[in-house]
C-alpha cells in the first residue's frame, strides 16, 4: 500500500498543470525533482522507480547523465490499483483492510463510489470455510452496514431500538414473554412460584447454564443483577420500577426468592424486561475494557467491536438450541448505507431497523428474494413540555399543533417506509382503549405566508437519526402555515432525560421502541424516572400518577391492568403527547435464508434464521 501511496502522489504532482495530459503520454522529469515529490533521496527514488516499473505502473526511459530529462508515462490510474487491492482484499474476506481503504486521502469522489458499491456487493449471506482443523466445515455469515453503531450494551441502560435488539441475542432473563401465545415463559427459571400475596416470589433456576466467559450461572447472579438495578449508585432510567424489591435472597445455587415491600402481581412483566437480564456477578469488578464486551448467557456472543465494526459469534454451549447462524457482523459505513437505497430506487428506510434487501444481491436475484413485513409496535410521536409552562398553555396553539401532526397525508408527504398515523402508543392495544382524542377534528386550516416575526416560537428538541431530521423540518415547514415558528435542536440521545436540556424545549420528537411484552413497556413509558415523558408532565400530575401506577401493580388479571394503563396513556395524549405514526418494516432476503422473523423491535430474530442448501 505505500508504494501505491507513492505513486498516487507522484501522479497528482505530475499532472498539476497538465489537464489534458493522455494516459501513455510521455513526460520529462528528473530523478531529483521525482525524489522531491516524494520526500526521499534520489537513492531511494530510484528504487521506487523501479518497482513502479516492475508492476507496469509506469514506463521509464532514464536521462543519460546526471540532471538530465528522463522520460515517464503514467499507464495506471491511482483509483483502479487501489480498487484493484480492494477486490483482493474482498475475496479474502479481508473487509476491515476494504473498509480502511475508504480513508485514503487521494481517492477520488468516482473511486470512492465504485469502492462503496464493492463493498455493498460483499454484504448479505456469506458460506465460507470455518478454518484450519475445522475438517471442512461452513460457517454461515450475515453482514450488513449501518449508519450508526449501538452503544453501551448494557441492560441496564439501554433505550433505544437497536440497543435493546442487541441485548436479546447476547442475554437471558427470568422468564420470557411468549407473544405467540401471550403468556409468560420460563426462561432461565425453569420454574416459580408465589404466595397468595404475590409478595414473595421463589424462582428455581435452569442448570448447567454458563456465561460468554465459562462461569456459570447462579442464584448470586440474579441477586446481582436485581440490587444492581435497584441500586441508587446504578443510575439505570428503570430504577424507579424495581423499587418495590426489599431483598433478593438465595437460597442456594439454584434457588433464589424475591421479597417484595407490597404485593406486585406484574412482577413476570418485570423480570422478562430486557432491562432484568441477567449479568454475572463477576462484573462488579469488570474494567472498563471488559465491560465494553459484555457478558450474558445468550445465543450470540459479543466477541469484537470497534468504531467500525460490531461482532457477534453463536454461543456453542448455549442451554437451548443454539444459533445455526455462526457469524453476525455488523458494520458502520454510513455511505454503503445510503447508498443501497440511493441505487435501489425504492423508498428509504429510515428508521433504526434492519432492512436486507440489496446487501450483496443482483437485480435477477431479487426477482426471487422473499419478504417478510410488519407494521412496528412503537410509534414515533411528539411531547408538549407542560412542565415549562409557556406558550403551550395556550389550549388554541396546542390544537393547532395538534392537527398539523395528526394530519392523514403528514407521513405520506414525507415518504419513506413512514406508514399508518398511530392510535396509541402500542400497535395493538387500541383495543383497550376509547376513540381517539382528536378524531372528530376538522383538518388544520391552510394559511399562506411565511411566518410573521411576531409569530409565536416553538422549540423542539430531538436527536439525530431514525429520519428525525426530516420529520422535524417538515414539521417546521407544516407550522409556517399557520404563522407558527419551530427552531429546531438536535443533542445526543442520551442527553433527552438532562432537565436543562427539557426545560429549554417546548416539544420534543421522539420514538417509542416496544418490547413484545405490552405491560412492560407501557409501565417503562409512565413510570420510569428518566422518561422524557415524565418531565413534560405539570408538577401536580406526577403524585397522582404513580398512585394509579402504584396500586395497579397488585391486580390480579393482566387484561385489567393492560386496560387501566391505556386509561391512563389516554388522558395523557388529552394533555401532553400527540402520537404520529408507525414504521413500515420489511425484511427481504434469499430463499435460502429460512425462518425469518420481524422482532418486536422491527429487526431480524438472527437465533431463528438458518441457511438451507442452495438447490
Amino acid at each position: 500500500m505505500q508504494l501505491l501511496e507513492h505513486y498516487a502522489r507522484l501522479y497528482s504532482e505530475l499532472k498539476q498543470g497538465r489537464p489534458h495530459l493522455q494516459r501513455r503520454e510521455e513526460i520529462e522529469v528528473t530523478v531529483s525533482r521525482i525524489a522531491a515529490c516524494l520526500f526521499c533521496t534520489e537513492r531511494n527514488a530510484k528504487l521506487l522507480i523501479r518497482a513502479m516499473r516492475e508492476r507496469g505502473w509506469i514506463a521509464w526511459s532514464p536521462g543519460r547523465g546526471r540532471g538530465n530529462q528522463s522520460r515517464l508515462t503514467l499507464l495506471a490510474e491511482p483509483d483502479e490499483l487501489l480498487l484493484e487491492q480492494a477486490s483482493v482484499r474482498l475475496a479474502d474476506n479481508r473487509i476491515q483492510e476494504t473498509v480502511a481503504l475508504l480513508d485514503t486521502a487521494w481517492l477520488t469522489a468516482q473511486g470512492r463510489e465504485r469502492l462503496l458499491l464493492a463493498l455493498q456487493q460483499s454484504f448479505g449471506y456469506v458460506r465460507m470455510a470455518a478454518g484450519a482443523g475445522t475438517q471442512g466445515r461452513q460457517q454461515h455469515i450475515m453482514r450488513f452496514p449501518s449508519y450508526r453503531l449501538p452503544g453501551l450494551l448494557d441492560p441496564a441502560y439501554a433505550m433505544r431500538r437497536t440497543e435493546l435488539h442487541f441485548i436479546r441475542q447476547l442475554f437471558d432473563t427470568l422468564i420470557e414473554y411468549d407473544s405467540d401465545r401471550e403468556r409468560y415463559a420460563p426462561g432461565l427459571a425453569h420454574h416459580w412460584e408465589t404466595d397468595r400475596h404475590a409478595e414473595v416470589w421463589r424462582f428455581y433456576l435452569q442448570k448447567h447454564v454458563r456465561f460468554h466467559h465459562d462461569a456459570p450461572f447462579t442464584a448470586e447472579d440474579v441477586k446481582y443483577t436485581l440490587d444492581r438495578l435497584r441500586s441508587s449508585s446504578c443510575p439505570s432510567p428503570y430504577r424507579e420500577l424495581y423499587s418495590g424489591i426489599r431483598e433478593v435472597m438465595p437460597i442456594d445455587e439454584h434457588i433464589v426468592d424475591i421479597r417484595l415491600f407490597a404485593g406486585q402481581r406484574h412482577m413476570p412483566a418485570l423480570l422478562a424486561s430486557t432491562a432484568a437480564s441477567i449479568i454475572p456477578h463477576e462484573r462488579a469488578h469488570a474494567s472498563a475494557l471488559e465491560s465494553s464486551l459484555p457478558l450474558g448467557t445468550g445465543p450470540f456472543r459479543l466477541t469484537y467491536r470497534d468504531e467500525r465494526q460490531l461482532v457477534l459469534e453463536s454461543n456453542p454451549f448455549y442451554y437451548r438450541r443454539p444459533a445455526h447462524v455462526d457469524r453476525i457482523e455488523m458494520w458502520y459505513i454510513p455511505e454503503v448505507y445510503e447508498e443501497q437505497f440511493a441505487r435501489s430506487g425504492e423508498p428509504d428506510q429510515e428508521g433504526e431497523g434492519m432492512n436486507f434487501k440489496h446487501y450483496g444481491a443482483t437485480p435477477e436475484d431479487r426477482q426471487t428474494w422473499e419478504l417478510a413485513a410488519s407494521t412496528d409496535r412503537g410509534c414515533k410521536y411528539v411531547l408538549l413540555n407542560r412542565a415549562a409552562g409557556g406558550l403551550l398553555e395556550q389550549p388554541g396553539l396546542r390544537r393547532i399543533v395538534s392537527r398539523v401532526i395528526r394530519a392523514n397525508d403528514a407521513a405520506k408527504r414525507l415518504g419513506g417506509n413512514r406508514g399508518e398515523l398511530a392510535d396509541c402508543f402500542i400497535n395493538g392495544l387500541s383495543g383497550f382503549a376509547a376513540p381517539e382524542p382528536d378524531a372528530a377534528l376538522d383538518p388544520p386550516s391552510e394559511s399562506n405566508g411565511a411566518a410573521a416575526p411576531d409569530s409565536p416560537l416553538l422549540r423542539l428538541v430531538t436527536y439525530a437519526g431514525a429520519g428525525h431530521e426530516r420529520d422535524a423540518d417538515w414539521l417546521r415547514q407544516a407550522l409556517e402555515a399557520h404563522r407558527i415558528r419551530l427552531e429546531i435542536r438536535l443533542v445526543p440521545y442520551e442527553q433527552l432525560s438532562d432537565p436543562a436540556v427539557l426545560s429549554q424545549a417546548d416539544l420534543l420528537l421522539l420514538e417509542q421502541p416496544v418490547d413484545a411484552d405490552a405491560e412492560w413497556t407501557m409501565r417503562a413509558i409512565l413510570g420510569s424516572g428518566q422518561c422524557p415523558l415524565r418531565h413534560c408532565l405539570p408538577a401536580d400530575r406526577l403524585p397522582e400518577l404513580d398512585r394509579r401506577l402504584a396500586e395497579l401493580a397488585d391486580v390480579p388479571s393482566r387484561e385489567t391492568r393492560l386496560r387501566e394503563l391505556v386509561r391512563l396513556e389516554r388522558e395523557l395524549l388529552d394533555q401532553t403527547v400527540i402520537l404520529w405514526y408507525r414504521w413500515r418494516q420489511t425484511a427481504s432476503f434469499p430463499p435460502q435464508l429460512r425462518d425469518v422473523r420481524i422482532s418486536a423491535f422491527g429487526w431480524v430474530d438472527y437465533k431463528r434464521m438458518w441457511f438451507a442448501h442452495d438447490t
